[in-house]
């Protein structure tokens, strides 16, 4: 089976796991930012990442790509650019890639991912595989080249949520958490 489908199946973006995450960070950025949250983010937490579908990788020319389907999806169904723009730019590295800044919606799902346990994160990426692209990865601000053991993951993610938090709370000018 394909890395970017075993992830949405049972890794770091599992379809069911990853949104509730998301729609966590989302309801706690909203508090902070007086957004309301309409069925327009809900949608958006769902299928954001549902193009890893087709991706042999998570972060290689495809995976790096895959915010394309979800944003498509996302306009279809709201017939809003905005929301598209939301999708499509939530990969930082793809936004980029299009001469665009990442979306708000990027940070929150970065959030997401701060908000979940170390173990369990860990736990997603070594059962998939997909950890060890993330350990090996040079683009990352936290790239760590590191054994690929479960210890490292979870040091990762310890690293990530640091690095998230301390990220987030510049960008909105408050301590996040």
């Amino acid at each position: 089976m394909i890395l970017g489908r075993k992830s949405l199946l049972f890794g770091c973006h599992q379809f069911i796991i990853h949104p509730v995450y998301v729609l966590w960070a989302w309801m706690r950025i909203s508090r902070l930012t007086g957004t309301k949250l309409t069925w327009k983010h809900w949608l958006l937490a769902l299928v954001h990442d549902w193009g890893y579908w087709w991706c042999k990788t998570i972060d290689g020319p495809d995976g790096s790509a895959h915010s394309a389907w979800g944003a498509d999806l996302i306009l279809r169904l709201t017939g809003d650019p905005w929301w598209y723009e939301e999708a499509l730019c939530h990969s930082r590295f793809y936004a980029k890639r299009l001469g665009r800044p990442a979306s708000n919606f990027c940070w929150v799902d970065k959030y997401s991912v701060a908000l979940m346990p170390s173990w369990l994160w860990a736990g997603l990426a070594y059962l998939t595989g997909e950890g060890w692209e993330y350990l090996d990865n040079k683009v990352y601000e936290i790239h760590c080249p590191m054994p690929h053991t479960f210890a490292s993951l979870v040091l990762k993610h310890k690293k990530l949520k640091q690095w998230t938090l301390a990220t987030l709370s510049r960008y909105y000018g408050v301590e996040i958490k």
